[in-house]
């Protein structure tokens, strides 16, 4: 008998996101599961926070929260008194957008077959930096199978 796993959600999204034009645009492929040692802004951090088997070793539903970090007045070359808050919440609010999207989208690493929005986009305070970086934060269930056989 065939070991069937299911998709790893997080490597799925990151790939997923990495790969839209409209998350591009924003943050490269800055997707990443947690905050590099020396990032680069804006980008994003994905990683699961809850999740639960619908039907044994075959569908899943994976609670993630996706955070949108931006810029600060003193980042290189970012203009000051600019509100980069609203920055980092239209790459939370894009990044749903986009993830909304990924059922009717082929994946190599497994079937999306529902997405839904748990917590819209909303400030989140940072206490990881001194200044805070702008972030928004939203939780969203990713609904995955594994690829037919």
């Amino acid at each position: 008998m065939a070991l069937r796993l299911l998709p790893d959600v997080e490597a799925l999204t990151i790939a997923y996101l990495r790969g839209q034009t409209a998350i591009t645009t924003l943050v490269g492929t800055r997707v990443y599961t947690r905050l590099p040692k020396t990032p680069i802004w804006p980008l994003i951090t994905v990683a699961i926070v809850a999740g639960t088997e619908r039907i044994a070793d075959h569908l899943d539903e994976v609670v993630i929260q996706i955070d949108a970090w931006g810029f600060i007045d003193t980042d290189p070359g970012v203009p000051a008194n600019t509100d980069h808050a609203i920055q980092a919440h239209l790459v939370a609010r894009t990044a749903r957008a986009v993830l909304l999207l990924a059922p009717l989208v082929a994946h190599s690493r497994g079937v999306v077959s529902h997405v839904r929005t748990i917590r819209p986009a909303q400030p989140l305070p940072d206490t990881t930096y001194s200044p805070a970086r702008p972030r928004y934060s939203l939780d969203m269930a990713v609904t995955v199978h594994p690829l037919p056989l």
